[in-house]
């Protein structure tokens, strides 16, 4: 019995010291946080993210995302022998750097305000294959933007959070080189003016649904 009263009043103890504690960001504290993008599992699609307090109201922050797909598609005849292949690789790549301003909140919501410099960069390469040739293509693409945020971080302890965040973000994307080869000819060549090679786009929303961090 003795055991289990001082297992409680240490637990007891324990909890309300934990949360006795600041919630809040501290100077030179460092923050890492990774996107949830369903509520079945963790995905870099919406990256991991860093954050430095340069004081306790301002951060420098980063992002990295990099997300892979391949894809591949089969047809066979009649007789179940293959006839046709197609199979892709698809890379994206992703780098945010950019600051934010915190403002006071309550004692664990922590909101804030900030902007980001983004640059991505895209590679696609495909091959087509049949009974008689194959073909593969590779494109590369690029894109610059701004984004304008603002967000908030929920302390369900100390120095553990969940948070979210909505912005702007005006982009510019531009086409790097297709280039195709095989085929009946053999030929290689660079389809640059078949394409659109850059344009400029706005778009409004949440930067990842929910994330979650802690600092340390």
């Amino acid at each position: 019995m003795k055991k289990i009263v001082l297992t409680a009043a240490v637990f007891a103890l324990t909890l309300s010291t934990a949360f006795s504690q600041e919630f809040k960001p501290k100077e030179k504290e460092i923050a890492v946080g990774v996107g949830l993008t369903d509520f079945k599992s963790f995905s870099l699609v919406n990256g991991i993210s860093g954050r430095y307090f340069y004081k306790s109201d301002l951060a420098i922050r980063a992002s990295f995302n990099i997300d892979r797909e391949s894809n591949a598609d089969y047809d066979y005849d009649d007789k179940g022998a293959e006839t046709k292949s197609t199979i892709s690789n698809e890379m994206h790549l992703n780098l945010g750097l950019g600051v934010e301003k915190h403002f006071s909140g309550t004692d664990r919501l922590d909101p804030y305000a900030g902007a980001d410099i983004l640059v991505g960069l895209t590679s696609n390469n495909t091959e087509d294959k049949s009974t008689t040739s194959t073909v593969t293509s590779k494109s590369s693409d690029s894109n610059f933007g701004l984004r304008l945020l603002a967000g908030a971080d929920y302390y369900v302890l100390p120095k553990v959070y969940i948070g979210t965040e909505f912005g702007i973000t005006f982009s510019s994307f531009s086409k790097g080189d297709r280039t195709i080869s095989g085929g009946a000819e053999s030929l290689t060549k660079k389809y640059d003016d078949k394409f659109t090679q850059s344009s400029i786009s706005t778009s409004i929303g949440a930067a990842g649904a929910i994330r979650i961090g802690f600092r340390f």
